[in-house]
């Protein structure tokens, strides 16, 4: 529908055609996202440009998530003070191996997450999301949405008081869902009423994901003549390095043990996986409407 001129991105629609507003809005989205990319290629040259490997650095960061993660299962132990103790051991381990494992595995979820929404993010902007792209669209943000809940239950197994904070802010909008015989938020009363066996749940849960991410990513790719999985070998050691000098510079730690008796004013959030948490503070329902009418117009599209 439309034609990328050289130099500085431009559109040159058709003489006579006139494309609807919302199709012009987002070609010219579409040209200053291009603009960026060159732009961004005078800065670090072509083969390095992440915005051009966004998928497969996404996938790489969860293959670095889930070694990573396999690691720390070892050590990791269940219930309400042995879970905080065995993170803690973890990162206590000689020569900050244990830090070093627990911090890439931190850091590369967020890469994960944020490399997939970019990559999104240029589907959509580069037209690739309709006819014959729909099964890849629809099944990406699948996929978005399952690296999203594998990492959320993440912070939930630490059971800190960042855990405690974001698991009752997440527990009184589930329970605004006619889905739940008692209220949720009454589980994080006291440490006592919190069953082990929920701990196995999450954990359950947190690890059995990365299997339908796998069969999602086979929806996403078999259309593709030559699909590839990972990132250029310049792009993928660049990318590695980086995850590990930012676990080095700032380890990921703990907070506190989680106490519902003595609740934080302040905790840290991490905008990637919980960039809803404004929403808690709102009525439910309409926190809930924001988010399903958030998700219906992205599957919509």
């Amino acid at each position: 529908m439309f034609q990328v001129t050289p130099g500085p991105p431009t559109l040159v629609f058709p003489a006579g055609l006139r494309e609807r507003a919302h199709r012009r809005l987002l070609a010219g989205a579409g040209s200053l996202y291009q603009w960026v990319e060159v732009a961004l290629d005078r800065l670090v040259s072509a083969p390095l440009n992440p915005l051009y490997h966004t998928g497969t650095i996404a996938v790489f960061s969860l293959a670095v998530a889930t070694v990573t993660g396999l690691y720390l299962f070892l050590f990791y132990r269940v219930g309400t003070t042995a879970a905080h103790a065995s993170i803690e051991a973890i990162m206590a381990q000689p020569l900050g191996i244990g830090a070093l494992m627990r911090s890439l595995h931190r850091y590369a979820s967020d890469a994960a997450i944020l490399a997939a929404a970019a990559h999104g993010l240029k589907m959509l902007l580069s037209d690739r999301f309709w006819g014959a792209r729909w099964v890849g669209w629809v099944s990406g943000l699948v996929l978005l949405a399952l690296v999203w809940v594998t990492g959320a239950t993440g912070y939930w197994l630490v059971w800190d008081a960042q855990a405690l904070v974001l698991s009752m802010a997440t527990a009184r909008m589930l329970d605004a869902l006619p889905f739940f015989a008692e209220p949720v938020v009454h589980t994080f009363v006291r440490n006592e009423a919190i069953q082990s066996f929920l701990f196995f749940i999450v954990l359950f849960v947190h690890i059995t994901i990365p299997l339908l991410i796998g069969a999602a990513y086979w929806m996403h790719v078999m259309r593709l003549a030559r699909a590839r999985f990972l990132p250029p070998r310049v792009v993928l050691w660049v990318t590695g390095v980086a995850l590990v000098i930012a676990s080095l510079l700032r380890p990921a730690h703990s907070g506190p043990i989680a106490d519902p008796a003595r609740l934080p004013g302040v905790i840290p959030v991490d905008w990637f996986y919980f960039a809803y948490f404004p929403l808690t503070s709102l009525d439910p329902r309409l926190g809930w409407t924001i988010v399903a009418g958030t998700g219906a117009l992205l599957l919509a599209v």
